[in-house]
């Protein structure tokens, strides 16, 4: 990974640690919405969205456009591929060494 794929990185894993913004996130997957009509599981003030909504932006996973008077967000979809096919190949390393410890110790799960 290049330095800019790292801060990129670095930026959508710090927008992911908050619950609000996953939820966020997970609510705008298959759709697109209003920011007004975004269901959050608690209540937060409108500048408090905001700022969640500027994180999510800066990372890369979150658009906005003007649609009237309403403000639309929608999710963008590569950072979460790029992070999934990170997750995975990391994923397939670790159960690959713990097969290869668990052959050496002759360990069945």
């Amino acid at each position: 990974m290049s330095d800019d794929e790292d801060d990129s990185f670095s930026l959508v894993l710090g927008a992911l640690a908050n619950p609000t913004r996953r939820a966020i996130v997970e609510q705008l997957l298959d759709t697109s919405c209003a920011v007004s009509e975004l269901k959050l599981p608690r209540k937060i003030s409108a500048s408090t969205l905001s700022k969640h909504l500027t994180v999510l932006a800066e990372a890369g996973l979150l658009t906005q456009h003007a649609s009237g008077r309403k403000r639309i967000c929608r999710v963008q979809k590569v950072p979460l591929k790029q992070l999934g096919s990170w997750l995975e190949t990391h994923r397939r390393s670790i159960y690959s060494q713990r097969a290869s410890l668990e052959r050496f110790f002759g360990v069945n799960p």
